[in-house]
């Protein structure tokens, strides 16, 4: 699923997106097209925020939880914006709908997940989810 998204990216040039994972990963059952939808918000975002010129790292760690990490370099989120990305209708973006995190989270929460977004060092956000495994 992860790499399926990686590949939508492949035509930015100025954007590399690296997948790190611990040891090998088994199979976890959810639902393939949403969790894609999931993925697709967050580093659609993450493009955005970077103006289409930066570095995107996913990690994926397995124990209990299947654990995703989608860090980027961009300039980041004040922490009075952290707590609206998630609500319906809000959007820094013009032309953005306000919808793609609060469906993201809407998605991971069906998976009796979780979703949050913390800052990345130097710079960026991290946003991390955890689904049960």
């Amino acid at each position: 699923l992860i790499q399926d998204v990686i590949e939508l990216y492949k035509g930015y040039k100025d954007v590399k997106i690296n997948l790190i994972h611990d040891g090998e990963i088994k199979p976890v059952l959810l639902d393939y097209q949403g969790f894609k939808r999931v993925l697709i918000n967050i580093i659609d975002n993450a493009i955005k925020a970077m103006n289409a010129k930066g570095e995107i790292t996913i990690s994926v760690k397995l124990n209990n939880n299947l654990q995703i990490e989608i860090a980027d370099t961009g300039p980041g989120v004040d922490d009075e914006i952290k707590e609206k990305l998630f609500l319906p209708y809000f959007s820094k973006n013009k032309e953005g709908t306000g919808l793609g995190l609060t469906i993201a989270r809407k998605i991971v929460t069906e998976h009796d997940g979780r979703i949050f977004v913390m800052d990345n060092k130097p710079s960026g956000t991290i946003f991390k989810i955890e689904v049960p495994a």
